[in-house]
């Protein structure tokens, strides 16, 4: 990803992957995620491994361990209670933030002194069924690695499936007990 560029993360499967695409519509990267939300794999557009992604067994601890291509750490990601915000810590150093909303999608992903770091806008309306189709964005001089970029996002876009998931279930079982 050079600096500026936008890259799109569709949520629709492409022969059983979610497809990471360059601004010229190109696939750089597919991503695999397990049908229990609990972990995922990165290839790049040859399928050569990128990343891999998992968090506890039972997603309840809301931290997500990131690996890179040879197995070592990455980054790990730890989203907060309201999982409207979530500390990134990167492997090579540093610590990042991203800032969503329980209102909206979209999301930022800023340093330490607030600096945008990365930009992520849905691409769908909020009534559609692919409500977490992102167009991302990181300004300025390349902060992130392709693998960064694309586990933050993956990881993000996985917390909040399972919070609307949970929010699902949540409802109907309101809905069916009379509450």
């Amino acid at each position: 990803m050079t600096a500026d560029e936008t890259l799109r993360f569709p949520e629709r499967r492409v022969d059983g992957t979610f497809p990471v695409i360059d601004a010229h519509g190109a696939v750089i990267a597919k991503v695999a995620a397990a049908w229990t939300g609990g972990r995922f794999t990165v290839t790049d557009s040859a399928g050569a491994p990128l990343c891999a992604g998992a968090t506890s067994r039972r997603w309840l601890s809301g931290t997500w361990q990131v690996t890179d291509v040879t197995g070592a750490p990455l980054l790990s990601m730890t989203a907060k209670p309201l999982r409207n915000t979530a500390t990134v810590h990167l492997a090579r150093g540093g610590e990042l933030f991203v800032r969503g909303s329980a209102w909206r999608r979209d999301f930022t992903v800023v340093d330490a002194d607030g600096a945008t770091v990365l930009s992520a806008a849905p691409r769908t309306s909020a009534l559609s069924l692919r409500q977490h189709d992102y167009a991302v964005h990181q300004p300025g001089p390349k902060r992130l690695s392709v693998a960064e970029v694309i586990a933050v996002v993956q990881v993000w876009r996985m917390v909040k499936k399972s919070d609307a998931a949970v929010l699902g279930a949540t409802a109907t079982t309101a809905a069916t007990s009379g509450a």
